[in-house]
C-alpha cells in the first residue's frame, strides 16, 4: 500500500495582492495486488464490556487490502438489529482494528449476527459474544 500525495504550488502573487493565497494538497491511497491471487480474510471476534458496550475487532488475515464501508449487528434470535455503524476505513494485511459502540437497544444476549458492506463484497457471519474483560 502506498499514498500519493499531489501539492499545488501557487503562482507568486501580482504586486499589490492583498487577499489570501491557499495551496491544495491530496493524498490518494494508491495499492498494488500480490503476484499471487490476493484474497481478504477477515476475522471477527465481539465481546461487552462491564458498562454493557459492545466492542467489535476485526482482523485482515488475508494478503489484500480491504475497506470496510459499513456493518450491522443483529440478534440472532429475533433476527432485530440493535447497531449499526457507517463510516469506513481501509485495514491492509495483517491489520486489526477494535470499534466500541453502545447498542441501540437494551440487548443482554449473547449471540448476534454481522452482516459488513466491504470492498471486497457483502460479509455475514455468526459471532458469540465473549466475556467481560475486567
Amino acid at each position: 500500500a502506498y499514498r500519493l500525495y499531489i501539492n499545488e504550488v501557487p503562482p507568486p502573487p501580482k504586486p499589490g495582492f492583498t487577499g489570501l493565497q491557499m495551496a491544495l494538497r491530496i493524498g490518494i491511497p494508491v495499492f498494488v495486488e500480490p503476484d499471487q491471487p490476493g484474497k481478504s480474510k477477515l476475522e471477527w471476534q465481539a465481546s461487552r464490556d462491564n458498562d454493557g458496550n459492545i466492542k467489535l475487532k476485526v482482523a485482515n488475515t488475508g494478503n489484500v487490502h480491504t475497506k470496510l464501508l459499513d456493518f450491522e449487528l443483529k440478534e440472532t434470535e429475533q433476527n432485530r438489529r440493535f447497531a449499526k455503524q457507517s463510516g469506513g476505513f481501509y485495514l491492509l494485511p495483517g491489520q486489526a482494528r477494535e470499534i466500541s459502540f453502545k447498542p441501540d437497544l437494551d440487548w443482554q444476549g449473547d449471540r448476534l449476527t454481522l452482516t459488513a458492506n466491504t470492498s471486497r463484497g457483502l460479509v455475514e457471519t455468526a459471532l458469540a459474544l465473549e466475556k467481560a474483560q475486567r
